[in-house]
């Protein structure tokens, strides 16, 4: 417990310098649950010397799930940049900072403000000759103090957010219409979870829901557009295996039907 294994070499976690921070980020829109974290090694032999690394994030959405709802749960956050919103996710520091991939990240037990965390990934690119320069991996297992923590019941992301509007709707054209265009505005810029995508198709699926569009079909046709979507590269918010999932079910609806005949 409490040590950073870089390969063949070991380090001692300071859990006086190391911690986890969640917190609701209110300038976020919509607001959304972020992590602060900081794991500091201590100085120990490595390579040619005696180095000391930290593994950090900083205000990183909290997309899985908050801690409390994560205890006893694995992580897995494959890229270390988000290229939907341009944002950096874990780094490691040592000479420089260096984006880590294919993490694991296992929570354990809470108690006392503390976290049990073992978490394991790839550096890619530490900059140390022959193994130690590229995709090296690392391991961890130690206790992170929480200087904060988002309850259960206030824990929200994009995807909760999504699934908070969709419970908005009615048989009011205005409502279905401004829902509509809101959760556009998150699927534009956030990637969601499978729950939040599969309510959009079901919402999109529901007759009752539908017939508030008879008459004014635009806001239909501007979604469907924008949900559909897919330029082929990383970037793309909605990734195209739901994309098409979508199509599949709506193509059997026969207003959806003309709409998407309409904007293929």
């Amino acid at each position: 417990m409490n040590i950073l294994k870089i390969k063949d070499y070991k380090f001692p976690i300071n859990i006086g310098k190391s911690f986890i921070k969640e917190y609701n980020q209110e300038d976020l829109e919509p607001v959304c649950t972020v992590w602060d974290i900081w794991v500091q090694s201590d100085e120990a032999p490595f390579i040619e010397g005696n180095h000391s690394g930290n593994i950090r994030c900083e205000q990183m959405m909290a997309t899985q799930g908050n801690l409390q709802s994560l205890v006893g749960k694995t992580i897995s956050v494959k890229d270390s940049y988000d290229y939907v919103t341009d944002e950096h996710l874990f780094t490691f520091y040592m000479f420089r900072h260096n984006g880590i991939k294919d993490n694991e990240i296992t929570f354990g037990k809470i108690e006392n403000n503390k976290v049990d965390v073992h978490w394991k990934g790839i550096i890619e690119e530490l900059g140390f000759e022959g193994e130690y320069n590229t995709n090296v991996p690392f391991e961890l297992s130690c206790v992170l103090e929480i200087k904060q923590m988002v309850d259960n019941k206030d824990y929200k992301s994009p995807s909760t957010e999504v699934l908070r509007l969709i419970a908005t709707a009615d048989n009011d054209f205005d409502n279905n219409q401004e829902l509509l265009e809101a959760i556009i505005d998150i699927t534009d810029e956030y990637r969601l979870d499978d729950a939040a995508y599969t309510a959009i198709i079901n919402l999109l699926s529901s007759e009752s829901f539908l017939e508030t569009f008879e008459e004014e079909t635009d806001s239909l046709e501007d979604f469907i557009s924008n949900f559909t979507h897919f330029s082929n590269d990383r970037t793309t918010p909605v990734p195209q295996n739901i994309s098409r999932k979508a199509l599949k079910k709506w193509r059997k609806i026969d207003l959806l039907a003309e709409i998407i005949g309409d904007v293929e």
